[in-house]
């Protein structure tokens, strides 16, 4: 974010002599990886508020494409229990790996069925198990398994009711079908997806300024707080999401050059 912020400093800073006709509020904020002083304060202290603002641009590297929609992110713990036992005798035990396996195809099962249901800028929700751990010593029959469970998640799967029900009736399934397979949801979350509507305003604006249609996203930003507190807020800005967070990430000259630009324009149409 270090490119974008200097591009809006920089719009900003060529436009501070001009008479603004309607309020313009830059914020910028930190810590949302680190649990700091990010967006969730900023709406609950009203530092903005929808009095202030009648749109939001977020510039997160998107090449300067506009997205309105991005997946929610999500996740869960499930914990797979089986029955310990030496492995010279395994019969006496449950193996749990063996029982989170069966989970694990479950889980691809799911998944093709969720490739049935697509946002036209999204694609499908997808789930997926990032972490696993199970057993304890070579020579014992693992009594307990534990996954972990990445999900993102497109708006008609909003709802943590929803993505939480997909977990539990796998667990149920194969519980019906094997009475040896337990396991049990242990914690679960599901962030809101991004969806501001694509006749908005900021939209609007935005894809006469640039002449590009909007694109959606895959992963979650802070635009969700903005705009589930009444101020539609899309992600537009300079450079590479590929480049971001690697040991030499960098952007473009000409995309800093045409984010100063587009952040101008956008500013004098709104705020002149």
């Amino acid at each position: 974010m270090k490119g974008p912020d200097a591009c809006i400093l920089q719009a900003v800073k060529e436009l501070a002599k001009e008479p603004l006709k309607r309020q313009l509020t830059v914020a910028f904020t930190a810590g949302e990886d680190t649990g700091g002083w990010y967006v969730t304060r900023v709406v609950s202290d009203k530092l903005v508020t929808r009095d202030d603002a009648t749109f939001g641009v977020i510039p997160e590297p998107s090449m300067m494409e506009i997205i309105p929609v991005h997946k929610g992110g999500g996740g869960a713990e499930v914990l797979v229990h089986g029955r310990a036992a030496h492995s010279s005798r395994p019969e006496l035990g449950v193996n749990a790996n063996q029982k989170a396996a069966d989970f694990l195809v479950a889980l691809r099962g799911l998944q093709a069925e969720l490739d049935k249901t697509r946002h036209p800028l999204l694609g499908p929700s997808t789930v997926e198990c990032t972490m696993m751990t199970g057993g304890f010593k070579a020579n014992i029959i693992p009594d307990q398994a534990r996954l972990t469970i990445n999900m993102r998640l497109i708006p008609a799967h909003g709802d943590p009711a929803v993505s939480r029900r997909w977990l539990t009736d796998i667990i149920e399934r194969l519980g019906a079908v094997d009475p040896q397979f337990k396991a049990e949801v242990l914690s679960h979350r599901a962030s809101e997806p991004l969806d501001v509507p694509l006749d908005s305003a900021v939209v609007r604006t935005l894809r006469d300024i640039l002449g590009t249609e909007p694109v959606g996203a895959p992963y979650y930003t802070e635009a969700v707080e903005y705009t589930r507190a009444g101020i539609p807020t899309v992600i537009c800005g300079p450079g590479s999401i590929d480049q971001a967070h690697t040991p030499d990430e960098y952007i473009a000259l000409d995309q800093l050059d045409r984010g100063v630009s587009a952040f101008k324009e956008l500013v004098k149409r709104v705020c002149l």
